[in-house]
Protein backbone atom coordinates (compact mmCIF):
# COMPACT_ATOMS: atom_id res chain seq x y z
CA UNK A 1 0.00 0.00 0.00
CA UNK A 2 1.52 3.31 -1.02
CA UNK A 3 0.49 6.53 0.07
CA UNK A 4 1.53 10.38 -1.48
CA UNK A 5 1.15 13.84 0.29
CA UNK A 6 1.02 14.88 -3.56
CA UNK A 7 1.45 13.76 -6.53
CA UNK A 8 4.50 14.75 -8.69
CA UNK A 9 2.90 16.69 -11.81
CA UNK A 10 -0.75 15.60 -10.62
CA UNK A 11 -0.42 12.17 -12.48
CA UNK A 12 -0.40 8.85 -11.09
CA UNK A 13 2.13 6.62 -10.09
CA UNK A 14 3.85 5.12 -13.60
CA UNK A 15 3.52 1.97 -11.78
CA UNK A 16 -0.08 2.17 -11.58
CA UNK A 17 -0.48 0.49 -14.99
CA UNK A 18 2.40 -2.48 -14.34
CA UNK A 19 0.13 -3.98 -11.32
CA UNK A 20 -2.32 -6.26 -10.93
CA UNK A 21 -5.25 -6.19 -8.59
CA UNK A 22 -4.56 -2.77 -8.01
CA UNK A 23 -7.14 -0.68 -6.09
CA UNK A 24 -7.48 3.43 -5.59
CA UNK A 25 -8.19 4.15 -2.22
CA UNK A 26 -11.05 6.30 -1.51
CA UNK A 27 -10.90 9.52 0.64
CA UNK A 28 -12.47 8.30 3.31
CA UNK A 29 -9.69 5.62 3.47
CA UNK A 30 -6.58 7.78 3.25
CA UNK A 31 -4.63 9.17 6.32
CA UNK A 32 -4.82 12.98 7.29
CA UNK A 33 -2.91 15.03 5.11
CA UNK A 34 -2.63 11.97 2.03
CA UNK A 35 -3.99 13.15 -1.17
CA UNK A 36 -3.50 9.52 -3.34
CA UNK A 37 -3.17 6.14 -1.48
CA UNK A 38 -3.09 2.68 -3.66
CA UNK A 39 -3.05 -1.17 -2.59
CA UNK A 40 -1.84 -3.65 -4.50
CA UNK A 41 -0.31 -6.97 -4.80
CA UNK A 42 3.27 -7.04 -5.78
CA UNK A 43 6.87 -8.88 -4.74
CA UNK A 44 8.26 -8.83 -1.15
CA UNK A 45 12.01 -9.42 -0.01
CA UNK A 46 13.05 -10.22 2.88
CA UNK A 47 16.85 -8.47 2.53
CA UNK A 48 18.81 -10.71 4.94
CA UNK A 49 17.31 -14.35 3.19
CA UNK A 50 17.54 -12.98 -0.41
CA UNK A 51 21.69 -11.99 0.53
CA UNK A 52 22.08 -15.83 2.30
CA UNK A 53 20.06 -17.36 -1.06
CA UNK A 54 22.03 -15.29 -3.46
CA UNK A 55 25.32 -16.07 -1.55
CA UNK A 56 24.92 -19.84 -1.40
CA UNK A 57 23.96 -19.80 -5.14
CA UNK A 58 26.79 -18.26 -6.17
CA UNK A 59 29.50 -20.36 -3.82
CA UNK A 60 27.22 -23.70 -4.93
CA UNK A 61 28.04 -22.67 -8.86
CA UNK A 62 32.15 -22.12 -7.98
CA UNK A 63 32.08 -18.68 -6.69
CA UNK A 64 34.53 -17.29 -4.02
CA UNK A 65 34.07 -14.51 -1.51
CA UNK A 66 36.95 -12.66 -0.28
CA UNK A 67 36.85 -9.70 1.96
CA UNK A 68 39.92 -7.01 0.56
CA UNK A 69 40.59 -3.42 0.53
CA UNK A 70 41.30 -2.21 -2.74
CA UNK A 71 42.94 0.72 -3.85
CA UNK A 72 42.86 0.71 -7.42
CA UNK A 73 40.20 -1.33 -9.62
CA UNK A 74 43.12 -3.13 -11.29
CA UNK A 75 43.61 -4.90 -8.39
CA UNK A 76 41.07 -6.85 -8.70
CA UNK A 77 42.95 -8.74 -11.25
CA UNK A 78 45.05 -9.84 -8.47
CA UNK A 79 42.67 -10.33 -5.54
CA UNK A 80 40.86 -12.55 -8.16
CA UNK A 81 43.49 -14.99 -8.80
CA UNK A 82 44.07 -13.27 -12.43
CA UNK A 83 47.58 -13.15 -13.56
CA UNK A 84 48.21 -10.26 -15.89
CA UNK A 85 51.16 -11.09 -15.96
CA UNK A 86 51.51 -14.91 -17.47
CA UNK A 87 50.21 -15.67 -20.92
CA UNK A 88 46.78 -15.21 -21.23
CA UNK A 89 44.94 -14.70 -24.64
CA UNK A 90 41.74 -13.78 -22.56
CA UNK A 91 41.20 -10.39 -21.37
CA UNK A 92 40.45 -10.31 -17.99
CA UNK A 93 36.83 -9.08 -16.89
CA UNK A 94 36.33 -6.88 -13.86
CA UNK A 95 32.66 -6.45 -12.52
CA UNK A 96 32.58 -3.13 -10.84
CA UNK A 97 29.57 -2.94 -8.23
CA UNK A 98 31.56 -1.01 -5.05
CA UNK A 99 28.88 1.34 -4.36
CA UNK A 100 30.27 4.36 -2.37
CA UNK A 101 33.62 3.04 -2.55
CA UNK A 102 33.98 4.04 -6.55
CA UNK A 103 34.29 7.99 -4.58
CA UNK A 104 37.94 6.89 -3.89
CA UNK A 105 38.62 3.65 -6.12
CA UNK A 106 41.11 4.66 -8.15
CA UNK A 107 40.81 3.90 -11.91
CA UNK A 108 37.11 5.26 -11.31
CA UNK A 109 37.10 8.16 -8.56
CA UNK A 110 33.34 8.81 -9.43
CA UNK A 111 33.09 12.32 -7.75
CA UNK A 112 28.68 12.19 -8.49
CA UNK A 113 28.46 9.49 -5.33
CA UNK A 114 26.79 10.44 -2.90
CA UNK A 115 25.25 8.97 0.33
CA UNK A 116 21.83 8.71 0.98
CA UNK A 117 21.83 8.20 5.36
CA UNK A 118 18.97 5.96 6.20
CA UNK A 119 17.86 4.85 9.39
CA UNK A 120 15.54 1.71 10.09
CA UNK A 121 13.95 -0.14 13.17
CA UNK A 122 13.29 -3.70 13.26
CA UNK A 123 10.51 -4.51 16.26
CA UNK A 124 8.66 -7.53 17.17
CA UNK A 125 4.74 -7.01 15.77
CA UNK A 126 3.37 -10.26 14.25
CA UNK A 127 0.12 -8.66 13.82
CA UNK A 128 1.70 -6.64 11.47
CA UNK A 129 1.12 -8.24 7.10
CA UNK A 130 0.90 -5.35 5.21
CA UNK A 131 3.84 -3.23 3.99
CA UNK A 132 3.20 0.47 3.93
CA UNK A 133 5.13 3.50 2.57
CA UNK A 134 4.15 7.01 2.59
CA UNK A 135 5.95 9.42 0.58
CA UNK A 136 6.01 12.99 1.38
CA UNK A 137 6.51 15.17 4.73
CA UNK A 138 5.71 12.55 6.41
CA UNK A 139 7.54 9.94 5.20
CA UNK A 140 7.41 6.72 6.50
CA UNK A 141 7.31 2.88 5.93
CA UNK A 142 6.42 -0.65 7.20
CA UNK A 143 7.73 -3.70 5.74
CA UNK A 144 6.72 -6.99 7.42
CA UNK A 145 9.18 -9.63 7.04
CA UNK A 146 7.09 -12.60 7.59
CA UNK A 147 8.65 -14.22 10.66
CA UNK A 148 6.50 -11.57 13.11
CA UNK A 149 9.94 -9.16 12.95
CA UNK A 150 8.57 -5.72 10.79
CA UNK A 151 10.88 -2.97 9.54
CA UNK A 152 10.26 0.53 10.25
CA UNK A 153 12.03 3.55 8.68
CA UNK A 154 13.04 5.55 7.58
CA UNK A 155 14.82 8.53 6.50
CA UNK A 156 16.17 9.80 3.55
CA UNK A 157 19.92 12.65 4.60
CA UNK A 158 21.69 13.55 1.42
CA UNK A 159 25.37 13.40 1.89
CA UNK A 160 25.03 12.38 5.74
CA UNK A 161 27.34 10.02 6.55
CA UNK A 162 26.61 9.89 10.31
CA UNK A 163 26.49 6.14 11.86
CA UNK A 164 24.55 6.67 14.85
CA UNK A 165 21.22 6.81 15.78
CA UNK A 166 19.30 9.75 15.59
CA UNK A 167 16.95 8.91 18.93
CA UNK A 168 15.00 11.59 17.75
CA UNK A 169 14.59 10.05 14.96
CA UNK A 170 13.82 6.94 15.87
CA UNK A 171 10.82 8.71 17.81
CA UNK A 172 9.45 9.93 14.95
CA UNK A 173 9.59 6.71 13.02
CA UNK A 174 8.02 4.79 15.90
CA UNK A 175 5.17 7.89 15.48
CA UNK A 176 4.72 7.84 11.40
CA UNK A 177 4.46 4.02 11.35
CA UNK A 178 2.29 3.99 14.24
CA UNK A 179 0.14 6.22 12.62
CA UNK A 180 0.09 4.16 9.06
CA UNK A 181 -0.34 0.81 10.38
CA UNK A 182 -2.08 0.20 13.89
CA UNK A 183 -1.77 -3.45 13.97
CA UNK A 184 1.83 -3.00 14.76
CA UNK A 185 0.74 -3.24 18.13
CA UNK A 186 -1.62 -6.47 19.54
CA UNK A 187 -5.12 -5.48 19.23
CA UNK A 188 -5.60 -5.05 22.99
CA UNK A 189 -3.17 -1.91 22.68
CA UNK A 190 -4.61 0.08 20.18
CA UNK A 191 -7.15 2.24 22.19
CA UNK A 192 -4.09 3.76 24.49
CA UNK A 193 -3.45 7.29 23.80
CA UNK A 194 -0.18 7.99 21.33
CA UNK A 195 2.40 8.77 23.39
CA UNK A 196 1.67 5.30 25.20
CA UNK A 197 1.51 3.56 21.90
CA UNK A 198 4.95 5.08 20.80
CA UNK A 199 6.57 3.84 24.29
CA UNK A 200 4.73 0.15 23.82
CA UNK A 201 6.22 -0.16 20.56
CA UNK A 202 9.37 1.00 21.35
CA UNK A 203 9.70 -1.70 23.95
CA UNK A 204 9.32 -3.97 21.05
CA UNK A 205 12.51 -2.94 19.14
CA UNK A 206 15.24 -5.34 18.19
CA UNK A 207 17.57 -3.83 16.80
CA UNK A 208 18.19 0.12 15.30
CA UNK A 209 19.66 0.44 11.61
CA UNK A 210 21.72 3.29 9.93
CA UNK A 211 23.09 2.63 6.80
CA UNK A 212 23.96 4.71 3.33
CA UNK A 213 22.24 4.10 -0.42
CA UNK A 214 24.60 5.10 -3.25
CA UNK A 215 23.15 7.45 -4.80
CA UNK A 216 24.97 8.93 -8.29
CA UNK A 217 24.17 12.01 -9.83
CA UNK A 218 22.78 11.57 -12.97
CA UNK A 219 21.43 7.72 -12.18
CA UNK A 220 22.79 4.34 -12.17
CA UNK A 221 26.26 3.71 -14.01
CA UNK A 222 26.00 1.01 -16.44
CA UNK A 223 28.80 0.49 -19.34
CA UNK A 224 31.87 -1.27 -20.44
CA UNK A 225 34.85 0.63 -19.90
CA UNK A 226 38.57 -0.89 -20.65
CA UNK A 227 41.70 -0.46 -18.87
CA UNK A 228 45.48 -1.12 -19.06
CA UNK A 229 46.77 -2.68 -16.17
CA UNK A 230 49.79 -0.25 -15.02
CA UNK A 231 52.18 -2.97 -14.13
CA UNK A 232 51.66 -5.59 -16.95
CA UNK A 233 50.73 -2.65 -19.47
CA UNK A 234 47.62 -5.74 -20.38
CA UNK A 235 44.15 -4.59 -21.33
CA UNK A 236 41.08 -5.40 -18.91
CA UNK A 237 37.92 -4.47 -18.80
CA UNK A 238 35.31 -3.21 -16.51
CA UNK A 239 31.69 -3.39 -16.17
CA UNK A 240 30.19 -0.87 -13.63
CA UNK A 241 27.13 -1.14 -12.45
CA UNK A 242 26.44 0.83 -9.55
CA UNK A 243 24.49 4.21 -8.12
CA UNK A 244 21.56 2.60 -7.45
CA UNK A 245 20.18 4.83 -4.54
CA UNK A 246 17.50 3.35 -2.27
CA UNK A 247 16.00 0.66 -5.32
CA UNK A 248 18.86 -1.70 -5.63
CA UNK A 249 17.25 -4.92 -4.03
CA UNK A 250 13.94 -4.35 -6.15
CA UNK A 251 16.17 -4.08 -9.18
CA UNK A 252 18.64 -6.48 -8.98
CA UNK A 253 17.83 -9.06 -10.75
CA UNK A 254 16.97 -6.81 -13.95
CA UNK A 255 20.33 -5.19 -13.19
CA UNK A 256 22.34 -8.48 -12.97
CA UNK A 257 20.52 -9.80 -16.77
CA UNK A 258 22.19 -6.47 -17.90
CA UNK A 259 25.33 -7.19 -16.69
CA UNK A 260 25.24 -10.37 -17.87
CA UNK A 261 25.13 -9.17 -21.17
CA UNK A 262 27.82 -6.79 -21.04
CA UNK A 263 30.18 -9.30 -19.99
CA UNK A 264 29.44 -12.20 -22.62
CA UNK A 265 29.59 -9.02 -24.90
CA UNK A 266 33.43 -7.84 -23.44
CA UNK A 267 34.29 -11.78 -24.03
CA UNK A 268 33.06 -12.14 -27.55
CA UNK A 269 35.13 -8.86 -28.39
CA UNK A 270 37.79 -10.61 -26.38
Amino acid sequence: MDFFDTLPDGERPWYVSKLNDIRELPESELPPGVTYGIEYQTVLINVPKYLSYLKDKFTSMGGTIEQRALEHIEEALIFGGVSSNGPNDKTPIVVNCAALGNRILGGVCDAGMRPVRGQTLIVNAPEAKRSITRLGSQFGYVIPRGDGTVVLGGSTEVGSWDEDENRELTQQILQRTLSLEPALLPSSMRELDASERVRELQANIISVGVGFRPMREGGVRLETQEYVDSVSGKPFVAVHCYGHAGFGYQTSLSYALKVQQLVESAKVSN
